[in-house]
């Protein structure tokens, strides 16, 4: 049965940091936890439960419609083994596949050929029945059976194993990294605004990775200016072997995000990863408690500084603190900057974040006062 829910490309457990208790209920002792979102005009829109906010539906669903070609086991799996049921129990007898002159009729051999079933773009298969890749034909009689039913079938299979693998390997263990890794910074016998502090390695590390993730959730995201060479050099050229530009871009997407949940050491994700353990330093930049940090559904994101002339990366971590992320200067990774900052920096940083949201941010607090 296809999975309803709605995925969010901002983490729920992310946004939890910014709950505030709100009585509901009046005349009764009773408190609801909500974020204040607004929109990106500044708008007050409405108190909200962080699962009502910042989704899409069926935002990292695979299936075989889309142009994806990973080269995660994780998703091949579990798709092979969706398609040989599918086959198995194929009404009225079972059925094999043909590519070519090879049989294909076990999990291996389905992975093998899983992305020369269909030749044609979809809006033109129902036209073309006979340029199916694959060939279908009954076990029993070897005649052969009709493709367009059961590749029709096939292609309502479905996959939430990026959705799935993000929460396992992210979302359930973030409150857990960011409190330690703000816990091991404040541990540190330092009192003054501006210090360097050594955290653990791994502490360091994970939040690093948190980042990333959020990074490249991002749909605007090009770590290495891929995306833009292929949508201008090739999509927009109008190759007939080519679908639409955004149907192509999405499945770019959804690889983006298999290699973050994959850990395969040649994916973007992953040298994204380690080549800023290797060329990063981290800065907690420590907000006065009057005045928090806001957050949107834009959260990581790439900045240049007006006045420095430097590029950056800016993640909000909670309402009290965020992480600035830039060049290590010769520093070890382990080495965090912590930065006790003003007012005027907080709102400095608020800015940025409003300016690099796409639709709506959210506050813990309802009005925007002394914010921006």
């Amino acid at each position: 049965m296809e999975n309803p829910r709605n995925a969010h490309f901002v983490p729920a457990a992310y946004l939890k940091a910014w709950y505030t208790k709100i009585n509901l209920h009046e005349n009764e002792n009773k408190n609801d936890r909500r974020v204040f979102l607004f929109d990106k005009n500044k708008k007050y829109i409405d108190e909200r439960n962080i699962k009502s906010i910042f989704h899409k539906k069926h935002y990292y669903k695979v299936n075989l419609k889309q142009h994806f070609d990973s080269k995660s086991d994780l998703l091949h799996d579990d798709l092979a083994m969706q398609i040989l049921s599918r086959m198995e129990n194929n009404k009225p007898r079972p059925v094999y596949a043909k590519y070519k002159d090879e049989i294909i009729d076990s999990i291996e051999s389905i992975k093998k050929h899983m992305f020369t079933r269909r030749k044609l773009k979809p809006e033109e298969e129902k036209k073309a029945e006979k340029e199916w890749g694959w060939k279908f034909f009954y076990c029993d009689t070897n005649c052969e059976a009709k493709s367009r039913a059961i590749n029709s079938d096939i292609d309502k299979i479905n996959n939430y194993s990026v959705e799935k693998e993000l929460n396992k390997q992210y979302e359930d263990v973030w409150e857990d990294n960011y409190k330690r890794l703000i816990g091991a910074v404040q541990n540190k016998l330092c009192v003054d605004t501006v210090c360097d502090r050594e955290v653990p390695q791994d502490c360091v590390e994970k939040a690093w990775r948190f980042f990333c993730m959020m990074l490249f959730r991002n749909p605007k995201f090009d770590a290495f200016g891929t995306k833009l060479g292929l949508k201008e050099n090739i999509l927009n050229q109008n190759d007939e072997n080519y679908d639409d530009v955004e149907n192509l871009m999405e499945a770019y997407r959804l690889n983006d995000m298999v290699g973050v949940i994959s850990k395969n050491p040649n994916s973007i994700f992953e040298m994204f990863y380690s080549t800023g353990i290797r060329k990063c330093q981290l800065y907690l930049i420590h907000a006065p408690d009057d005045i928090p940090f806001i957050t949107s559904d834009n959260p990581a994101f790439k900045f240049s500084h007006p006045d420095r002339g430097i590029e950056c990366y800016l993640f909000p971590m909670t309402p009290q603190y965020l992480l600035w992320i830039e060049g290590s200067m010769g520093k070890l990774f382990n080495t965090i900057g912590y930065r006790r900052v003003n007012h005027e920096f907080v709102k400095f940083l608020n800015n940025a974040i409003l300016d690099n949201c796409a639709e709506a941010f959210i506050s813990n607090q309802p009005t925007l006062d002394n914010l921006f």
